[in-house]
């Protein structure tokens, strides 16, 4: 665990070659026996903010810092120039394995956003498949209604759609210089990049379109051709 050299917390005290930041005060020292934690996000912004970058690459979850040393005693570290980052905690024994969860219920259709994520130490028995990683659940959409504080799965959680079921949507067709565009009415949600099936209100036709963006979707060519050909009585 690091520790205090002073009566302030320094970027020396928690982490190895600091450089040029050794001795720059981060907060104020905890008194004797007892301890201060800091959160890895607003660590990182005090690193930005001093110009340096720590990527946390050991997957870092907190820092805490003790003062073992008599009030008043200082021991400052001496300086090191030229690092352009700064290098991990020097508390490196392993962090408990944890999960993502939720801190509150979460319906159906309802985004997840990074304030709604909260650590579990893993239990015995959750899902083999329970997911470890944050950045997977934060800007997703619940896929079934998703309770507090339990282990969470892949397949509880969706892209967030960029076309929701009975929206209309805006068709678009485009080749060989021709730009077409009807309206439709989504069969289901789908994200960016998605295949989603749309009818036509009058023709009662369904087409497959890809996912271009909100309310829009690009029709796959030869679905539109086979149409024209038969409206056209060719075929």
């Amino acid at each position: 665990m690091p520790q205090a050299s002073g009566s302030y917390i320094t970027f020396g005290d928690v982490f190895e070659h600091a450089g040029a930041l050794t001795n720059q005060n981060l907060a104020r020292a905890p008194i004797a026996g007892q301890t201060v934690v800091f959160g890895v996000g607003p660590m990182q912004a005090r690193i930005r903010a001093s110009g340096a970058v720590w990527s946390n690459t050991e997957g870092v979850r907190q820092i805490v810092v003790s003062n073992a040393t008599p009030v008043g005693e200082a021991n400052t570290n001496s300086s090191n120039p030229g690092y352009q980052t700064v290098a991990a905690p020097k508390d490196t024994r392993p962090q408990p394995k944890v999960i993502a969860a939720l801190g509150r219920a979460i319906a159906r259709g309802e985004e997840i956003r990074a304030e709604d994520i909260v650590w579990l130490d893993a239990p015995s028995l959750a899902p083999r498949d329970a997911l470890e990683d944050a950045d997977f659940l934060i800007g997703k959409t619940a896929r079934r209604e998703l309770n507090a504080h339990m282990p969470l799965r892949a397949i509880d959680v969706i892209e967030k759609p960029a076309i929701r079921r009975n929206e209309t949507v805006t068709l678009v067709y485009e080749a060989s210089g021709i730009k077409l565009s009807l309206r439709g009415r989504a069969l289901s949600d789908a994200p960016l990049g998605a295949t989603v099936r749309v009818v036509n209100p009058q023709s009662k036709k369904i087409l497959d379109a890809i996912v271009e963006g909100p309310g829009t979707a690009r029709v796959v060519m030869s679905q539109v051709s086979a149409q024209f050909v038969n409206r056209n009585g060719t075929n």
